[in-house]
């Protein structure tokens, strides 16, 4: 840990994930696409501006939110954040004026100022502590400002948490959690979660999907061949339905929020 709070080996662990899934995440990371196509809707449903002059996204990835966000809203300066400098590609060609990319954990960052609006998917559950994040936000929103998150609640990955593993992020928040993090001077506007299902021929092709995703990120060390075994076998006795294979769940939660004053 060093003095900003930042577990190094950790960090240094997910990026590795991510920097690896880069190339594979696009096409297996269908919930994150969702979840994105979603938040954008829920923010023309509150009534942002079409037209945002600055605008700011954390945790990038390959860029989903904001290409999305570029088809729904014109954009003006466009600042993009990832903890891998090798996302910036994949952000190339995002529909704004101008665009930054900011590399790092979003926790060491300094945020841009006077923004119109703050958004984020599928990137708060791997910081342990978002107050840092949360007071950030808040000072880096214009008066009337938005801020619009979506991570993932505690059912998140049900299926691996009841056969006794930590798998993916380090920290899962429900609806209640992010609205108590936000701080003085943000009020909520909207929020809300819900689960999707993917199904997938047996537990192997879901551990591929999590390793194509970046999202074992946490994990330490590998599996024996014996390991793996038991794994699919209690996988498949568990949560196997005929015709369908096996699940694995995915539990969004997301807010939007404006910061209060003149």
């Amino acid at each position: 840990m060093n003095s900003s709070g930042i577990d190094a080996d950790r960090y240094a662990r997910v990026s590795a994930c991510f920097r690896r899934s880069l190339e594979s995440y696009d096409a297996q990371a269908i919930v994150q696409g969702f979840i994105a196509r979603h938040l954008v809707e829920r923010l023309l449903h509150v009534g942002l501006p079409v037209r945002l002059e600055q605008a700011f996204e954390f945790g990038c990835g390959t860029g989903k939110l904001s290409r999305t966000l570029a088809t729904r809203f014109s954009l003006g300066r466009l600042w993009l954040n990832d903890l891998v400098m090798e996302a910036r590609s994949c952000c190339e060609g995002i529909a704004a004026d101008t665009i930054e990319f900011l590399s790092g954990p979003v926790e060491m960052l300094a945020f841009p100022s006077s923004l119109d609006l703050i958004c984020s998917t599928s990137t708060l559950q791997w910081i342990e502590s978002i107050a840092g994040v949360m007071t950030k936000s808040a000072a880096a929103l214009r008066p009337g400002g938005v801020l619009a998150l979506s991570t993932y609640g505690p059912r998140q990955f049900e299926e691996l948490r009841l056969l006794g593993l930590m798998a993916g992020a380090p920290a899962l928040r429900d609806e209640a959690a992010l609205i108590c993090a936000l701080p003085d001077g943000v009020e909520r506007i909207e929020s809300g979660s819900f689960t999707r299902r993917l199904w997938f021929p047996g537990p192997y092709e879901v551990l591929q999907h999590l390793r194509a995703t970046g999202v074992n990120g946490m994990a330490s060390g590998g599996w024996t061949r014996a390991q793996l075994g038991r794994f699919e076998q209690a996988y498949k006795e568990r949560f196997a339905k005929p015709g369908r294979g096996v699940p694995l769940t995915y539990a969004p939660v997301w807010l939007i929020a404006k910061k209060t004053g003149a």
